[in-house]
């Protein structure tokens, strides 16, 4: 008769403080009532979670598809749609940091207009790679003047000032 005796105390606290993590981390998730979709490269599929999936109108809740049929049932504004792949590819090609815009979307069923503000980092294996995407989407309130956030703001305000200093100069020559 052989045997060995083991002890496995260790294992079972870090396999109880990864479930309580992972526990903690789908909380937070869920409570900021943001949609995410994380895009494995080499698989080419996308997790979609819930709220993403009810945010752009597509049936099925959480899901994981395959990256080219995920991406053909965005349901993209046309007036946006080129835009947003522009950004995509440049940050999956490694030309900008991080992710940061703001697009509309025409869900089909209603062809209720929303407007979503997307954060997303690519992140790279030693090589410099794509391996991952994390993509958080909130859906954002309505706004009657698309595009005063950002960079338009910044040209909002430069626009302002110029009009303030052209005023003062025509007072200070009455």
């Amino acid at each position: 008769i052989a045997g060995s005796v083991a002890d496995i105390d260790a294992r079972k606290r870090a396999e109880a403080a990864l479930r309580q993590s992972e526990e903690r981390y789908a909380l937070a998730l869920t409570g900021s009532n943001e949609g995410h979709w994380l895009w494995d490269m080499a698989a080419r599929q996308i997790y979609v979670s819930a709220k993403q999936a009810e945010l752009f109108g597509l049936d099925g809740g959480a899901q994981t598809v395959a990256d080219q049929n995920y991406f053909a049932r965005l349901p993209l504004h046309p007036e946006d749609a080129e835009r947003v792949h522009f950004n995509r590819n440049e940050h999956v090609a490694g030309r900008t940091p991080r992710l940061d815009h703001e697009f509309r979307i025409v869900l089909p069923e209603t062809g209720e207009q929303r407007w979503i503000h997307t954060r997303a980092q690519c992140f790279r294996d030693a090589a410099g790679q794509p391996e991952f995407t994390v993509v958080a989407r909130p859906c954002l309130p309505r706004r009657d003047r698309p595009g005063i956030r950002h960079g338009t703001c910044r040209h909002e305000l430069a626009r302002r000032q110029r009009r303030r200093e052209r005023l003062r100069g025509e007072y200070a020559r009455e």
